[in-house]
């Protein structure tokens, strides 16, 4: 007999359109379901089980029903089916993943192949995104190219320059060749042929460049391409390069979701200009350390089940005595286990003539409209400090670079871009920012007209001479060795210009820079719950956030008739209605009325029930 968590997940993939993955979903929801709706003295009747499947498929398909009152408990079972598909984000991701377009027939072209891999990879990264099945995943990014390539979608809308947009491909069977090289090379004793050709290269390729050590970037999208691939589908204006410390930094706030000074010591270098900040090296890799020795004891979060028991356990026993300090507890709770855990890669830049400006901005839509960190000459948005450094960088007049037809160019891609966000936003919930407001198709095509005008952005700089930005970086440390070298990060305009440690022939006429594996952060993380409280310290029926908890969003200490308990309660992340506010929309009303319809058993229990508490601070 199938258990209820599968009956559940079954019903609600049905009520997807099969937009979902039957064993994610069930992984995601057994635990939850059994523990809600096993309960009790009565085994669950056939009449309710199929109530449960019914209940779960209208949910995922987004259909509103009353309890059918001639199923026995039929209000309590709707309300917990409902809220717990609702927890783990389920009614949503449907939503998001859903094709609202008549579908293409044609086949994807093979030379587009690769830009349908990209894509599918792209929407690995998304939040929850393990929900949907890899065939929808498919479907979706062959739907998007053959719309970017035919041109029919939001014609007068998505400029066609983001058509024309240059992808990688994949290089797997270069790395393979340059791994097994290298491997050969370094066995050979004294210096080969091959070693000093290839240290002739690099030397060549570091020539006249602005940086001549290595730099370092952490990615966790698409990093098996044979170049960037965010030089194809820029989220900024390009990547970024910078210090062994900077890309940890990155690495390491990826993996936790929170700012490492939350949990080592970032502190700013007076002796740097600009206030570059600094951390410490070990500092950084004993939290890897620790995770890897909380393992080997018999810790073992996943996606769905963080095991805080065990490690809270470990650290009573004395086992991890590391983790009596708060911050590094902290660390170990806020690791997330992901399919595309971080990825740093080291190689070597060739920027010969870089624009010198300020950290700030790098979206291009946005220069137009933010103001500069150290706003000069009043300008009032970042746009126009670039054009002041142009200027005072080539003698050029800035009136004239204004003028320009490329900078006019790059301000009407921007104003489409806007109008852009603008159709997008007509029908989206401004309360609901995890899934990043638009439907897949949607967010997708957004990226890549901002995309297309990044890389625009790009060809106005490159008009003045400049190949690539360089500037002090303000918000990412440095480790305090680094400072030895420059605090520096750079911003290379194309592909050529960044080698991989362990390339071949540092040839800047071609793209291709992952010649042998990088990667300094594998996957080696899992996520786990927020951290221990201290009840007495708590004062009784005043809750309080808890942003650290990666589930819930608060915590209370319950005192009612001598007893006391510690609560916990609210989605991490999720937008409630709130309270009653004047001219609210009737979708909010809508949202409160039905949470306080779904829980008003339990809100009838008071304050020690977790609802009561959802609904007095959140509803």
């Amino acid at each position: 007999m199938p258990s209820l968590g599968s009956v559940i997940a079954r019903a609600v993939v049905k009520g997807s359109g099969d937009i979902l993955d039957f064993d994610q979903v069930q992984k995601s929801i057994s635990n939850s379901v059994e523990a809600s709706l096993l309960t009790g003295e009565k085994p669950i009747s056939s009449l309710q089980l199929g109530y449960m499947a019914q209940v779960a498929e209208d949910s995922a398909a987004g259909k509103l029903r009353d309890p059918d009152l001639a199923i026995p408990d039929a209000e309590r079972i709707k309300g917990d089916i409902e809220g717990i598909l609702d927890m783990r984000g389920i009614s949503r991701v449907v939503e998001k993943y859903k094709f609202n377009n008549a579908p293409e027939t044609k086949n994807v072209d093979e030379a587009d192949e690769v830009v349908v891999s990209m894509i599918e990879d792209y929407m690995a990264v998304q939040p929850k995104s393990e929900l949907v099945s890899r065939q929808h995943k498919r479907f979706l990014a062959e739907q998007i190219v053959l719309g970017m390539r035919e041109g029919k979608f939001l014609e007068s809308i998505l400029p066609k320059g983001s058509r024309d947009l240059k992808f990688p491909t994949k290089g797997d069977d270069l790395d393979i060749m340059v791994d097994r090289t290298i491997r050969k090379a370094d066995d050979e004793a004294g210096e080969s042929d091959f070693n000093l050709d290839r240290q002739e290269a690099l030397e060549k390729f570091i020539e006249n460049s602005v940086v001549s050590h290595p730099v370092y970037r952490a990615i966790s999208f698409n990093p098996e391409y044979d170049w960037d691939s965010r030089f194809a589908m820029r989220n900024e204006v390009a990547p970024h390069y910078g210090t062994e410390g900077q890309a940890n930094y990155i690495a390491l706030s990826a993996v936790t979701g929170k700012k490492p000074e939350d949990f080592i010591e970032v502190s700013s270098n007076i002796s740097m200009p600009d206030g570059a900040k600094y951390l410490y090296k070990e500092e950084l890799e004993k939290i890897y350390e620790i995770n890897a020795k909380a393992r080997s004891l018999g810790w073992n979060p996943d996606r769905y089940d963080p095991d805080e028991s065990t490690l809270l356990q470990l650290v009573q026993d004395g086992k991890l005595p590391e983790l009596e300090s708060r911050p590094m507890l902290e660390a170990l709770l806020n690791i997330k286990s992901s399919d595309q855990p971080p990825t740093i890669f080291k190689g070597y830049l060739s920027i010969k003539n870089p624009l010198d400006l300020d950290d700030g901005t790098w979206t291009v839509d946005d220069m137009f409209h933010s103001t500069p960190i150290n706003p000069t000459k009043n300008q009032k948005s970042v746009i126009m400090d670039i054009v002041y450094a142009i200027a005072e960088q080539t003698g050029k007049d800035e009136v004239d670079i204004v003028r320009s037809p490329k900078f006019q160019e790059l301000r009407e891609s921007v104003d489409k871009t806007r109008d852009f966000v603008d159709f997008l936003s007509e029908d989206i919930d401004p309360f609901d920012r995890e899934f990043n407001q638009f439907d897949m198709v949607g967010q997708i095509y957004l990226d890549l007209q901002r995309a297309s005008v990044n890389e625009k952005f790009v060809d106005f700089i490159e008009s003045f001479g400049f190949d690539g930005i360089r500037y002090i970086n303000k918000i990412e440390p440095s480790y305090v060795d680094d400072f030895e070298l420059d605090a520096y990060s750079y911003i290379p305009f194309r592909p050529e210009q960044f080698k991989s440690f362990g390339a071949l022939r540092f040839d800047e006429a071609d793209p291709r820079m992952f010649a042998a594996e990088g990667g300094g952060i594998t996957r080696r993380f899992a996520v786990a719950k927020g951290g221990k409280i201290d009840k007495k310290k708590m004062a009784c029926n005043k809750p309080r956030r808890t942003p650290s908890h990666p589930k819930k969003s608060h915590v209370v200490k319950a005192c009612e008739g001598g007893k006391e308990k510690i609560i916990r309660f609210g989605e991490q992340g999720a937008k409630t209605a709130g309270k009653p506010k004047a001219g609210e929309s009737a979708r909010m009303k809508a949202k409160r009325k039905s949470f306080k319809a779904r829980h008003a058993r339990n809100i009838k229990r008071g304050k020690m029930s977790a609802a009561y508490w959802a609904d007095k601070v959140k509803w």
